[in-house]
Formats: structure tokens, sequence, C-alpha cells
């Protein structure tokens, strides 16, 4: 089943979860209408360096 992006910015930018059948994820797919995109991972943590 797809869904629809978690966030539209605009008419031609939108923002996706991306997790594959082996269990590989991007946290967040920027992806613009003209066909460019961004892959983006995040994490948190508390510690410097």
């Amino acid at each position: 089943m797809r869904r629809g992006p978690v966030l539209r910015v605009g008419a031609d930018v939108a923002v996706w979860h991306f997790r594959d059948s082996n269990d590989h994820e991007f946290d967040a797919v920027v992806a613009h209408g003209d066909g460019r995109w961004l892959a983006v991972e995040v994490k948190l943590g508390s510690g410097s360096g």
C-alpha cells in the first residue's frame, strides 16, 4: 500500500518516509516536482563530539 507524503511544502516539494522490503530506510526523502530528491538520515544524541 502506498501512502501520501508526510509533509507537502508548496506545490512542488513533498517529504516522504521510505523503507524497502529489506528494511533499509531513510528518515526523510525530500522530493522536488522536477525529479530532484534528497535522502536524509536523522540521529539524536546527547553527547558532544
